[in-house]
């Protein structure tokens, strides 16, 4: 059975390093992603240098040890932030704004370095701004790339996830629905399990109960699942551990499931308190720091969108003012939850 889901809905409880056994291994695909992330940089970074500075030994290797320096800080970051993985990939463009930013703080600290160890005017700003400016979406359109190239690959069976679901009560019967209404083609849902022996050979929203928890060893030894979903309320917090500890010496990735009421919430961030985690489920406005940072960026936002558009703004200006009466820029009232503009 074709079934998908997307991982952002399952809490991770433990993954090993080997995690799927399939003709394309998807473990190695961050570090593909690492490796093309890094020869992007150095391309752009040596084809920005040679073009526009030419070749001069020493001023040349100079540059090529900073772009160097600069394609395997990239790199490394985004790997570090999991950037390069399947489940990013699968949903990307989502992460985009992650890239962009983390890439930037790599380029915004050489400047930061250069200029602190006096050095900045042994390299040319032109190739600098290239470099960051070119390799940045060159990164993001080798991940929409790799995007189609996994899609096309799950579809053809060549890249699969084989998923194992573990309960056969209402968790588990929202969750493949849910896995179901997903568009990940690589993920496949092997059967579900559960240890209650009445119900071995019914179903559970269509999928095959093929037996307990003890059957997902054999399945898994024989290349069948690689990787297993315990979908039972939390509020068996026993059974739960229990399940999770007769499975965890096996090498395949196990998540949790979310509770029924988790589904109420959408996509909701985990916080840490100190070693109790928590769901976000609502958020205040901004306030103290947020607030101004959100301000800086909307001003500095504005005033680069003010210079790209202002001769459009100025057309459409004069055309408001020969068309109608009245100002062309007015001011609206704001209601807040203590204030009003």
């Amino acid at each position: 059975m074709n079934n998908s889901v997307s991982q952002d809905v399952l809490v991770p409880l433990f993954a090993p390093q080997t995690r799927l056994r399939t003709r394309f291994h998807a473990s190695l695909l961050p570090g593909l992603v690492f490796a093309m992330d890094v020869l992007i940089v150095m391309a752009v970074g040596a084809g920005s240098s040679w073009g526009y500075l030419g070749w001069a030994p020493d001023f040349t290797q100079k540059h090529l040890v900073v772009t160097a320096i600069a394609a395997v800080a990239v790199g490394g970051l985004l790997y570090q932030a999991k950037l390069g993985d399947l489940q990013a990939i699968g949903v990307w463009p989502n992460r985009l704004p992650r890239l962009v930013l983390l890439s930037s703080v790599v380029f915004l600290l050489l400047i930061v370095f250069a200029f602190a160890l006096k050095i900045s005017s042994d390299f040319s700003r032109f190739w600098f701004f290239a470099t960051w400016l070119l390799s940045v979406p060159l990164c993001v359109l080798m991940r929409s790339a790799l995007k189609t190239m996994c899609m096309a690959l799950g579809r053809s069976g060549l890249l699969v996830r084989r998923v194992a679901i573990v309960g056969a009560g209402s968790q588990a019967d929202e969750l493949i629905l849910r896995m179901r209404s997903q568009t990940d083609p690589w993920v496949r849902i092997v059967g579900v399990f559960d240890d209650r022996n009445t119900r071995i050979g019914g179903r559970v929203a269509g999928t095959v109960i093929l037996g307990d928890v003890n059957a997902i060893e054999r399945f898994v030894r024989g290349g069948q699942v690689d990787e297993v979903v315990v979908a039972l309320p939390w509020s068996a917090e026993r059974r739960l551990v229990e399940i999770v500890e007769r499975l965890r010496d096996l090498p395949i990735s196990i998540f949790l499931g979310p509770d029924l009421v988790g589904y109420r919430f959408g996509k909701r961030p985990v916080e840490y308190w100190g070693k109790a985690h928590v769901l976000e489920v609502a958020s205040a406005p901004l306030t103290s720091w947020s607030a101004v940072v959100k301000s800086i960026e909307d001003k500095i936002l504005a005033g680069m969108s003010v210079l790209l558009l202002a001769p459009l703004m100025l057309v459409i200006a004069l055309a408001i003012k020969l068309d109608s009466p009245g100002p062309i820029l007015f001011r609206q009232k704001r209601y807040g939850f203590k204030t009003k503009s």
